[in-house]
């Protein structure tokens, strides 16, 4: 589901902006090789190789444990608990009218303003 639709089903009073990220239970640290970079998985439909196989994790109310470098830690497959943390007001997409209220009242140019919340473009 998109971050807005979110936003629209728990309410635009609840939910102050889309910059927020989802954490939950079930949320697993996984070493990307490709991308050399880590990246959060959830353990439903992730294929595993096991003593006895390879599998993939079927949708469930069970739980999953998982071999780290320093120890065994147990998931859910299926989330049980959402964690939404976010900051800011608004869409999230383009300038702030605060900010910009801010950086004017600083002294910046308003070209300067523009080139601030739209990196990569320049004013002519």
């Amino acid at each position: 589901m998109e971050k807005e639709k979110i936003r629209t089903i728990f309410g635009t009073s609840n939910i102050k902006s889309i910059w927020y990220e989802i954490k939950t239970d079930s949320d697993v640290n996984i070493y990307d090789t490709n991308s050399n970079s880590i990246r959060v998985k959830r353990p439903q439909g992730l294929h595993i190789i096991s003593a006895s196989g390879q599998a993939t994790i079927e949708p469930s109310s069970k739980k999953i444990s998982i071999k780290g470098l320093f120890d065994v830690q147990q998931y859910n497959i299926m989330p049980q608990t959402y964690i939404l943390n976010g900051k800011g007001w608004g869409h999230g997409v383009g300038m702030s009218q605060y900010g910009a209220k801010g950086m004017a009242d600083s002294g910046y140019s308003f070209i300067e303003i523009l080139e601030h919340y739209y990196t990569g473009t320049k004013v002519k």
